[in-house]
């Protein structure tokens, strides 16, 4: 026994690490880029672009790194036993045509968000809308001051952007959503404050401007205002979302901020219904079941990935498209969520097997969003909402965000694809987020809806069960 843990130490002695930052070409840290050495391990840097991977035999290493709206970038370097190095990774801008057209606001975001939320489920349907969580989360940031609004937009990926900045990138990035001919697809924001508090005239109005946010005084912890919000989602998501709030709202809360994103388009090329069948899936768990699965034969947008196939199905106009991401046998999705990206698809002929799935899904988003780096915002003694409320206000009350919460729908059959979500911020007070291939989906897959244009990622799901109507 004794030899025995000689040896280990031994081993763990000769053992090294590496430790850097990820930066642009201007030298800015890049958040939530994805790191990656070996075949099969990687890791994500943080919001400040910050990286560490341990328990690395010595010896020559590559290492590679990419993060979406940039260039893969490879290192050859060695390692000497025992060693600590620190290697800064610099990223260049994608310059293709197809890469995203604005600064990359929140596709970090958007990942990152995703990774915390399905490491906790990893065997469960998870249907996120990172752009509802990202605009909710925006028009709370424009109200936080101090160490929050460091924290808040390090967690939203846009570190060095402040509030008055951050608004009306926004508003150019909602313009340009808006405008599509081929398909469906509206933001809505809103505001609900409590009726008596004295809420700045600066933060209302530039949200009301930059994020056209209809503003509402009422009475909040009360059946009324539970009936008035729900509708409003309602609405908004033409039905598919029903209600936003399931209680009467705590009677601390102070405000709500709310967004709302619907979508439905059509495929460019429609599936055959004829063609749908019965066909077997393997769960997470290994368990097989019988699913409808949608089949196609044609040139389509299809890429080889380092551990996964995927193809693009673009809706109509081109411009909105799905990605459809399918793990090689015995991947488990987390490594592909760490490898994806949406560039470098080329045209082949193949025969798809997509899955009709139905998914309704809920998630509260306060431990996502804290491991993000935003635990402060939710902190009732630490929290700074100076730009939301004034000091004289504060100076005996801390406002915080109490809650966040988000509720989607997606449906997805032979004719296209509906999908809807709403994200409530909820702010409370404290006194004192040509060779032919097959590509049958028939186990757990990873799927998102993406405006190409603006590389803005609408949803974002793992699907372990395509559940259907």
């Amino acid at each position: 026994m004794p030899t025995i843990l000689l040896i280990l130490a031994l081993q763990t002695q000769m053992t090294g690490s590496v430790v850097g930052v990820v930066r642009d070409a201007s030298r800015r840290p890049v958040s939530y880029a994805q790191v990656f050495f070996g075949p099969s391990r990687h890791t994500m840097a943080d919001s400040l672009g910050r990286y560490r991977i341990d328990s690395i035999a010595p010896g020559s290493l590559h290492l590679s790194v990419s993060r979406i709206g940039f260039l893969r970038t490879q290192v050859d370097t060695a390692l000497a036993p025992g060693q600590r190095l620190r290697l800064e990774l610099v990223l260049r801008p994608d310059p293709s045509p197809d890469a995203v057209t604005v600064p990359p606001l929140y596709d970090g975001f958007s990942m990152g968000l995703f990774h915390e939320v399905t490491r906790v489920a990893p065997d469960s349907n998870v249907f996120l809308s990172p752009a509802s969580a990202a605009f909710a989360l925006a028009m709370t940031y424009g109200g936080a001051g101090g160490e929050t609004e460091t924290a808040m937009a390090h967690a939203l990926g846009v570190d060095g952007v402040t509030p008055e900045q951050l608004g009306p990138e926004n508003a150019e990035l909602v313009k340009s959503l808006g405008d599509q001919k081929d398909v469906q697809l509206s933001i809505a924001n809103s505001i609900w404050a409590s009726a008596g508090k004295p809420f700045l005239r600066s933060f209302l109005e530039s949200t009301r401007n930059d994020y056209h946010a209809e503003v509402r005084s009422m009475v909040l912890n009360g059946p009324a205002a539970q009936r008035d919000i729900n509708d409003w989602v309602a609405k908004a998501t033409h039905d598919k979302i029903q209600a936003l709030l399931a209680d009467t709202l705590p009677d601390t809360t102070v405000m709500v901020l709310l967004n709302a994103v619907y979508f439905k388009g059509l495929w460019k090329n429609k599936f055959d219904t004829a063609a749908t069948r019965s066909h077997p899936f393997t769960l997470a768990g290994g368990r097989v079941v019988s699913r409808k699965l949608m089949f196609r034969h044609e040139w389509m947008q299809y890429r080889r990935g380092p551990n996964f196939k995927s193809v693009r199905l673009p809706y109509k106009g081109d411009r909105i498209a799905m990605y459809v991401f399918l793990p090689d046998s015995g991947v488990p999705l987390a490594d592909v969520a760490a490898t994806i990206d949406f560039a470098q698809f080329s045209s082949v002929e193949m025969r798809l097997g997509l899955p009709k799935f139905h998914i309704e899904y809920e998630t509260t988003l306060n431990d996502p969003l804290a491991a993000l780096g935003m635990g402060v915002a939710f902190d009732p003694h630490r929290a700074n909402f100076s730009r939301m409320l004034p000091q004289s206000f504060l100076r005996d009350t801390t406002v915080f965000i109490s809650k966040v919460v988000q509720k989607t729908y997606v449906d997805v059959d032979e004719q296209g694809t509906e999908a809807a979500a709403a994200t409530g911020a909820m702010m409370a007070i404290l006194a004192t987020v040509r060779s032919e291939v097959a590509l049958i989906v028939d186990r757990p897959f990873i799927t998102a809806i993406r405006d190409d244009r603006t590389g803005l990622i609408l949803f974002l799901g793992q699907i372990n069960d395509p559940t259907q109507r």
